[in-house]
């Protein structure tokens, strides 16, 4: 954990910064915010050239998940961060909840080793990782469509039959 703060750290250190800081939104969003599998489709230009950063040493090579959006629109670019993932976190567990799911542990699971591995780098742009979320939900969706199906099935059964359906 040391390496990648200490890289961090030097990154804010030595970090130049153009007038056109507020032109790298868009590759901020593209490439900081979605998993890279999305983002290459919509901006791939950004993609061709990675975010220099300035490293310790060149076998130090991970920065934490706020060392590129610090180049690119300098404390914003954490800051946003920082909440984008509380916020992400907090859909996902009231998602997660709401539907009383039996894939809520599996669901925090995957969430606390994204977590844990954004101390590295941004998990979030890495798809390997951020898109095995979408499964627990990918349940959840299955789960609450039978159910659905089967109700409707039954009112249709209950109709049928010549009893009344509310």
């Amino acid at each position: 954990i040391a390496s990648p703060l200490a890289n961090f750290q030097h990154t804010v250190n030595h970090a130049e910064f153009d007038e056109s800081i507020y032109n790298n939104i868009p590759d901020y969003m593209t490439s900081q915010l979605i998993p890279d599998a999305i983002g290459k489709r919509i901006n791939g230009s950004y993609f061709d050239e990675p975010v220099e950063l300035n490293l310790i040493s060149r076998e130090l090579i991970v920065a934490t998940i706020f060392a590129e959006g610090y180049v690119l629109l300098n404390w914003a670019g954490p800051i946003i961060t920082f909440f984008y993932l509380i916020g992400i976190s907090l859909l996902y567990i009231l998602i997660l909840k709401k539907y009383n799911s039996p894939f809520l542990i599996t669901g925090m699971a995957l969430m606390s080793s994204l977590f844990l591995l954004n101390s590295f780098d941004n998990m979030i742009k890495f798809s390997g990782l951020s898109l095995q979320l979408i499964f627990p939900l990918l349940f959840i969706l299955y789960e609450v469509v039978k159910e659905k199906r089967r109700k409707w099935k039954e009112k249709k059964l209950q109709a049928s039959n010549g009893e009344y359906v509310q």
